[in-house]
């Protein structure tokens, strides 16, 4: 019975709820609204609710990279003395403290004993003229006060007695010496290429060579003949003619290059490529005392015969007889003068 109840009264409830658009009665409910998530809501129609889904924010942030020059030592770094890193300071630009051999020179260091005078890296070595040792001091150089044979003819900070020491450490003016070997007439037994001018021009230059003198390819052998005469041969090559004319010791022999041509000298050529003294020995010129050739010249210096006849000068005189002294037979073994066209600073020869 109690069923029965029930049920009539669900069906009456059903039956009294008036289908949608029909006018008969009214209601206080407004049409529900969608929101943006699709549900409804009932009230003011012009009020709706939006739901935002709004990403975490991670406070996990990675740490930054190791920064050199941050003034904090990081994994990578030796140092970092921020703003005071620099390649002459302790601590490099690269944050590495800087050490004798790492091609960068420590000027300004925090403790004066550690100033580098110099650093090449790896070329550093020690005793090499002009280099870089390796405790990072520099080499023998010109103007440390020690003449350096093979390198240096003098040192401008000391007073030997002799002429003027160039900031090159070499003496002002141009070189000529007497050889220290003697020749026949064609000069074929000393080791040298060829005969003739261009014979007695390559002995020069090979003795200038093994006495480690400067500009050795600028030597020429002071020779005439039909082929030329130290005036047109050499004199065009001349660089500055004005330039003292000097012994390998810096004895001055003529005070320029015009005066060592045409006129007597102020001191005998007498000292070899090596300054050891030549004292009154003979020198095959062919040359008379104003630099021309003349006609004796061991068939223009080819022939080493006893029939041919050279032109020599002696090594004890100044005045014309050191270019102009004598004749004999071209199997006989004379020495030559060898003059420098070009001094250590010229550009050429």
């Amino acid at each position: 019975m109690k069923v029965i109840f029930v049920y009539i009264l669900l069906l009456g409830l059903l039956a009294g709820c008036p289908p949608a658009g029909d006018g008969a009665g009214s209601s206080d409910s407004a049409e529900p609204s969608e929101t943006s998530s699709g549900s409804s809501t009932s009230g003011d129609p012009t009020t709706t609710t939006t739901t935002a889904t709004t990403a975490e924010l991670s406070t996990d942030l990675p740490e930054p990279p190791p920064a050199c020059g941050n003034g904090i030592v990081e994994p990578g770094e030796s140092c970092d003395e921020g703003e005071d890193n620099g390649d002459t300071r302790d601590c490099t630009s690269t944050c590495a403290h800087a050490v004798c051999g790492d091609g960068l020179v420590r000027s300004e260091p925090s403790n004066p004993g550690d100033v580098e005078g110099c650093d090449a890296g790896e070329a550093n070595q020690d005793g090499m003229y002009g280099g870089c040792q390796t405790d990072c001091t520099p080499g023998p150089f010109c103007g440390d006060g020690v003449v350096d044979d093979g390198f240096e003819e003098c040192e401008p900070t000391v007073d030997d007695g002799g002429p003027a020491c160039m900031q090159d450490c070499f003496y002002e003016g141009r070189v000529v010496f007497v050889s220290s070997v003697a020749f026949a007439g064609n000069f074929t037994n000393f080791v040298v290429e060829g005969t003739g001018l261009d014979g007695g021009d390559e002995a020069c230059r090979q003795l200038a060579s093994l006495a480690e003198l400067s500009r050795p390819e600028s030597f020429h052998a002071w020779l005439g003949s039909a082929d030329g005469s130290p005036v047109d041969r050499i004199s065009p090559k001349i660089h500055d003619a004005s330039a003292h004319v000097r012994l390998v010791d810096g004895t001055i022999v003529a005070m320029d290059w015009p005066s060592f041509v045409s006129s007597t000298h102020d001191h005998a050529i007498d000292l070899d490529e090596t300054g050891e003294p030549v004292d009154n020995e003979l020198v095959w010129t062919g040359v008379d005392v104003s630099g021309q050739a003349n006609e004796y010249a061991c068939h223009d210096w080819s022939s080493d015969l006893a029939e041919e006849i050279g032109a020599f000068g002696c090594t004890a005189y100044a005045d014309e007889r050191w270019t102009e002294f004598g004749y004999d037979f071209c199997s006989y073994m004379f020495r030559l003068y060898c003059i420098q066209t070009a001094m250590p600073g010229d550009m050429g020869f």
